[in-house]
């Protein structure tokens, strides 16, 4: 079985993959390698991948789970080809995340497509028709407006993020709440129609991530949302590495 692990800036997502395809996926807090190993729990892995954002933790992780299960862990980008045209400028910054979203959302729709993913930075990327990664847009996400806001300034509470009852606030805690998230929703949304109308046509659009799921609710046309699309993606680039 393979084990998909991708490694974010609060958080990492891993998923089990057999012959059939996803068997389960699952996220774990922070950054530790035996809550990880507790998560995927008993299953038999033979083949692990790996994407990250965060090289510092990354660099701690290998070596735990190479013992762990006794194989080696592929790194994307390094030991794994992404096999996907990149149309940006200095393509090696481009984040693991963001490819991998590109390669599993084109191989889901075979179309243009705009990704959108909501984490710790919110990206809004652009798949052309042919299947090539042609660029898009970062911002920060809800979590990180809020921080900001907590840190930057002394009287605003620190607010952890999540759907507010009203759009208008009634309290301080409320108010900040609703800038979070119809921000994000608005951002999002305006995104998307700047780069639909740039590129032509009408992209499908697909939505990941951890705060995805609540802000695709909120967009016009309600795209599907995929919480496994980047561990999708090193489902397919694993195998082409085989």
């Amino acid at each position: 079985m393979l084990l998909a692990i991708d490694i974010g800036n609060t958080s990492i997502k891993f998923g089990l993959f057999g012959e059939s395809g996803l068997a389960r996926h699952g996220r774990v807090k922070g950054n530790d390698a035996y809550t990880l190993i507790e998560a995927v729990g008993d299953e038999t892995v033979t083949r692990i991948a790996l994407s990250s954002v965060a090289p510092s933790v990354t660099d701690r992780l290998i070596p735990m789970l190479a013992s762990q299960y006794n194989t080696s862990v592929l790194l994307a980008g390094r030991d794994l080809s992404y096999g996907i045209e990149i149309q940006c400028d200095e393509p090696e910054t481009i984040g693991a995340d963001r490819l991998l979203n590109a390669i599993a959302a084109y191989a889901r729709t075979k179309c243009a497509t705009v990704v959108v993913d909501v984490g710790s930075a919110i990206t809004v990327d652009f798949v052309s028709a042919r299947g090539s990664f042609v660029g898009g847009a970062i911002a920060p996400g809800p979590g990180i407006m809020l921080q900001a806001l907590h840190r930057q300034t002394e009287l605003l509470p620190n607010v952890a993020f999540e759907k507010p009852d009203s759009p208008v606030g009634h309290n301080t805690k409320e108010a900040l709440l609703s800038g979070a998230y119809w921000g994000t929703a608005g951002l999002v949304e305006r995104l998307v129609s700047e780069i639909a109308r740039e590129q032509g046509g009408k992209p499908t659009v697909l939505v990941t991530g951890g705060g995805g799921e609540t802000i695709a609710a909120e967009m016009q046309g309600r795209p599907d949302y995929i919480p496994a699309l980047t561990l999708e993606g090193l489902s397919i680039i694993a195998s082409r590495g085989r």
